[in-house]
């Protein structure tokens, strides 16, 4: 390793980087600016805290408006420092509306309620019968 002109050393190395993981966000609490991400691939959901966001004027948008249901992001993930606490994402971009809408077509929902079907219209009482 050599030494630049302000005379700390410098990498002529790269460490290798673990690739990042794309997601779709699946809730959002504007108040407490944080949410969970459901990732594309077999991770599982992933926290996501508004201060996760690497460029800085998405960030204070995120903290401002929040983020919705299906919005697409990429991110880095941040393992679990310790008992409990779950996935973590950071250095996160949110992706173009594009890209997340061709990623979650064709996905189901991950909600747990069953469809509910219309139900038909009840019948009036006729005077007959009373």
């Amino acid at each position: 390793m050599g030494r630049s002109r302000s005379g700390s050393r410098s990498r002529s190395f790269s460490m290798p980087r673990k690739p990042r993981e794309t997601g779709t966000v699946n809730s959002w609490n504007v108040e407490r600016q944080f949410g969970f991400i459901s990732c594309d691939s077999s991770r599982g959901d992933v926290f996501l805290h508004a201060e996760g966001f690497r460029d800085v004027d998405v960030r204070d948008r995120v903290k401002k408006n929040g983020l919705k249901r299906g919005d697409g992001v990429r991110f880095d993930v941040k393992e679990p420092g310790g008992s409990g606490k779950k996935l973590e994402a950071k250095n996160v971009e949110l992706m173009d509306n594009d890209d997340s809408r061709k990623r979650s077509r064709g996905k189901r929902s991950r909600s747990r309620r069953k469809a509910r079907s219309a139900s038909p219209p009840r019948r009036r009482r006729s005077d007959s019968r009373r």
